[in-house]
């Protein structure tokens, strides 16, 4: 009889303590530092003194390796330009390189040399941009005033 009983706790522990596990392609979703700054901005030109709306979307994002890898489309910078950042790795920097563009295309189809970075301020909910944008090499060709400009922008995201 006693015999019985043990093995019936152990068998009611076995049963307890094994737990199937439950693996899953997908990760459960984790807020990234990129998701604070995706939205719609009002975007201060310091170098004319002139706002500006500017938009950041995330357009895809996917897990392989155990890290998330974002894609994100920047919309309206400068008042002139629309461009994809492909491949961004989670490495929770507040900061992130803007493409090396030479020659980038603005709304108007004029050809611009462009390069520059951003960086997020999470207490203020703002990004700061600082960029280099010339169209020096084209400025003839384009019939458009020369313009050259190390810029400093400042992105304050709209509620």
């Amino acid at each position: 009889m006693q015999k019985w009983i043990y093995y019936i706790v152990f068998v009611a522990l076995f049963t307890v303590s094994c737990k199937k596990e439950i693996i899953s392609d997908n990760p459960p979703y984790i807020e990234q530092w990129r998701d604070k700054y995706c939205g719609s901005y009002t975007v201060y030109d310091t170098a004319n003194g002139t706002t500006y709306q500017m938009e950041i979307i995330q357009l895809n994002r996917r897990f392989e390796n155990n890290i998330f890898i974002d894609s994100i489309l920047i919309s309206n910078y400068g008042n002139k330009f629309s461009f994809v950042l492909s491949e961004i790795q989670d490495d929770y920097s507040p900061a992130f390189g803007l493409p090396n563009l030479f020659p980038k295309l603005d709304k108007n189809n004029h050809r611009w040399s462009f390069s520059g970075g951003m960086i997020w301020n999470d207490d203020m909910d703002t990004l700061k941009i600082h960029s280099t944008i010339s169209n020096i090499a084209f400025y003839l060709e384009d019939g458009v005033p020369v313009y050259d400009c190390n810029c400093v922008d400042l992105a304050v995201k709209n509620e």
